[in-house]
């Protein structure tokens, strides 16, 4: 799923580009990588402001990366919306931050011989990335590498378990950053960081498409929660699809 996925997105972006390209050579326009930057910034030669602001949205797919897994992972859908800003540090370098709220998670599942068990976590976040990144002149269009790390806050999880075992069937649902141990101890961390790699495709001024992998470095489960088991761990991981469009 997530091959054809990823297939279909590029097909996306490659079509985009082919438009953007026809478009500029049917004007007889040619610019210099100078003036191609500016063109594709889509506001450099009209403000020459270091800053520019854009909104973005995105889809994928999330995961959670544990230890000691006893059911067979699967991903969730993955969502995002928030606003992007670029600073720029030099002719082709810029730093890029930003506010999102982002949907992560799992979802597991266990078939067995007395039936099923399932279970689903969500989780909401705000999230801040600052990454680097480079741009590079391809036809009339620029290619973005971009990487750097990312701080993430929890503003809600549910967790959902659904059961059917010998026909008697359970669904259950609860607020994860309520889970404590008898001495108090919370269960989940709403605190996250990690690294962002991903690569973005600029065109048509001000119109921005890319993929991106979120790689979270950080245990989201409080290891004191457990009393014989402090080394279960649980990180999150996103890949993404983003599209943004240039105001500023």
């Amino acid at each position: 799923m997530k091959r054809i996925f990823l297939s279909i997105v590029m097909l996306v972006v490659a079509n985009f580009i082919a438009t953007a390209s026809d478009e500029s050579t049917s004007s007889g326009n040619t610019v210099s990588n100078q003036d191609g930057m500016a063109m594709a910034q889509g506001m450099v030669l009209e403000d020459s402001s270091r800053v520019h602001i854009a909104a973005s949205v995105g889809v994928g797919f999330a995961n959670v990366r544990m230890g000691n897994q006893q059911f067979d992972k699967k991903s969730v859908i993955h969502y995002q919306a928030g606003a992007v800003v670029d600073y720029m540090l030099a002719k082709r370098c810029f730093l890029e931050s930003g506010l999102s709220f982002l949907h992560k998670g799992y979802k597991n599942s266990h078939q067995g011989n007395a039936g099923l068990d399932e279970e689903t976590l969500h989780l909401y976040y705000l999230q801040i990335p600052v990454t680097f990144n480079y741009m590079i002149p391809v036809e009339k269009v620029w290619l973005i590498p971009q990487a750097g790390p990312y701080l993430s806050f929890a503003l809600a999880g549910v967790y959902n378990k659904y059961s059917d075992i010998e026909g008697v069937q359970k669904d259950e649902s609860h607020n994860i950053f309520k889970d404590e141990n008898p001495n108090g101890t919370k269960k989940y961390r709403r605190f996250d960081c990690g690294v962002r790699f991903g690569v973005n495709v600029l065109f048509l001024k001000k119109v921005r498409v890319g993929i991106d992998y979120d790689l979270g470095l950080v245990n989201i489960l409080n290891k004191n929660y457990y009393a014989n088991d402090a080394d279960v761990k649980s990180k999150n991981g996103v890949f993404s699809v983003n599209f943004a469009y240039y105001f500023k």
